[in-house]
């Protein structure tokens, strides 16, 4: 069993720095609260261009807010255009990595054309070198999306990514583990099945494999 879990690793963990994906958001506000008015945003990725536009609220000059998901791989080309309507000076957006990070702010009333252009990524490392993980272990063991991630050794900053048997990552947090830590990993909407947990620390790669049940 221990062999063929080391197995899967190597062969998800390949998949995934072939093909690393996971998702991006992006916040739209409109100033007065009725939508944009026939305004939408473009992102294209890889060449294929979907549009999102802003629906929330009927008004009354209260800002409202809409969050979008959408799925990154990397080495994506990107490209973000925007497209005006009838009131753009009550819009802006932000479009954010897997990781919370800033990518682009429009700020208010978006200029009309293309925005931003750049290669997408999922802010993985894949020239990380895998490392021997014994001081850091996963309890329990099969779980049922809740787990524990305990620190053996000295204290680290651990980058935590989960991934599902294709390759895609379903979780992603940094973690500030003392000696002798625990950290209380919950993910309760996972389907069951087997998932990759990669723990990055200034010494090198750690990869697990969890069992959800």
């Amino acid at each position: 069993m221990k062999k063929l879990l080391s197995i899967l690793t190597a062969f998800v963990a390949g998949i995934f720095n072939l093909n690393a994906q996971c998702d991006w958001t992006m916040d739209m506000h409109d100033a007065w609260g009725d939508g944009w008015n026939g305004a939408s945003v473009s992102v294209s990725l890889a060449g294929t261009a979907t549009s999102y536009e802003a629906t929330m609220g009927a008004g009354g000059g209260v800002q409202t807010d809409e969050t979008i998901t959408f799925s990154v791989n990397d080495g994506d080309a990107m490209e973000v255009s925007f497209t005006g309507g009838s009131w753009d000076s009550e819009i802006s957006f932000e479009i954010y990595n897997n990781f919370g990070t800033l990518i682009y702010s429009s700020g208010v009333e978006p200029l009309a054309g293309v925005l931003y252009s750049s290669t997408a990524g999922c802010s993985f490392a894949t020239d990380v070198a895998e490392v021997n993980g014994d001081d850091l272990t996963i309890y329990p063991n099969p779980n049922n999306g809740e787990f524990f991630i305990s620190n053996n050794g000295e204290a680290e900053n651990i980058n935590l990514h989960v991934l599902d048997i294709q390759g895609k990552e379903v979780y992603n947090n940094v973690l500030n583990l003392g000696t002798g830590a625990n950290e209380f990993i919950k993910l309760n909407d996972l389907n069951p099945g087997m998932y990759i947990v990669v723990l990055d620390t200034e010494n090198g790669r750690t990869t697990k494999n969890v069992v959800v049940q």
